[in-house]
């Protein structure tokens, strides 16, 4: 996404073409689009041989044309083209709200260096299998998604002030989200709004605040807001109160899905 004052520029590629029936069409130079405007939005098609190359053409065109920041990047994209297109960012502005990571090479050094020089403020997500060592900074952004954590310790963890936090294939186990909960409860996060840690090392044998999973209550349905782009809802969740008794949450564990999985929901 490229934001320009007041104005918001969203950027994505599809495989497929729609049909614009009798859409009006706007002329650049040698070049007629189809132009849709609905809703307060307006909507143009380019065609490109490859729409990862157009989508990125554009996003550099606008940056450099109206001076404005990318604000946003959620795009699946091989590894070299990342590299090249977030150098881009990196040389023209300082922060970015929310960074989305795919490739798979993704070394430790080009993760501190982008960390050094984007302040990400409101989302950081590693969908990619790396194996790094994340660490903990004073500045860090609001949410933060690890889809392959098992180098996500419990010391980074307990070190971590994110209003959302999400770690796949994680090797924390129960004893470790025993630990994170009590803090919690003693008023240690108070930002946190989700916790979400899927992994193998879940298990029925170890207690969580008390509770051996599986575990069920009686809480109904809890649901929250998370940010601006978030909402989570567990339903008879088990409740947990703070030691201070003003914020309220549910938690609840999956041992028979595809990946275990412990969630744990702030809701008041």
């Amino acid at each position: 996404m490229v934001e320009y004052g007041k104005y918001r520029i969203y950027l994505w590629h599809r495989d497929d073409r729609r049909d614009y029936g009798n859409h009006a069409t706007c002329r650049y130079g040698e070049h007629v689009v189809p132009v849709i405007r609905e809703q307060g939005r307006t909507t143009m098609e380019t065609f490109w041989p490859e729409p990862l190359d157009g989508m990125i053409h554009v996003a550099m065109l606008c940056a450099r044309v109206f001076a404005c920041q990318i604000s946003e990047l959620y795009a699946e994209m091989q590894h070299e083209r990342f590299r090249n297109f977030i150098r881009f960012i990196m040389e023209r502005q300082t922060e970015m709200a929310r960074l989305k990571i795919t490739s798979n090479r993704l070394t430790q050094g080009f993760l501190k260096s982008i960390r050094e020089k984007l302040n990400i403020t409101e989302e950081l997500w590693l969908s990619g299998p790396v194996n790094i060592r994340y660490r903990v900074r004073d500045q860090e952004p609001r949410m933060i998604r690890f889809d392959h954590s098992p180098w996500f310790t419990l010391d980074q963890l307990l070190s971590t002030r994110c209003i959302r936090i999400a770690l796949g294939n994680s090797r924390l186990d129960n004893e470790d989200l025993d630990v994170y909960i009590q803090k919690w409860k003693n008023g240690d996060y108070p930002n946190l709004v989700y916790l979400e840690v899927s992994g193998d090392s879940l298990n029925n044998q170890e207690a969580i605040d008390g509770h051996v999973p599986p575990f069920t209550g009686d809480s109904g349905r809890k649901s929250k807001l998370i940010g601006t782009y978030y909402s989570a809802t567990i339903i008879n969740g088990v409740e947990v109160e703070s030691n201070n008794g003003r914020s309220k949450a549910v938690m609840q564990i999956d041992l028979a899905g595809f990946q275990k999985q412990f969630s744990f929901l702030v809701y008041q």
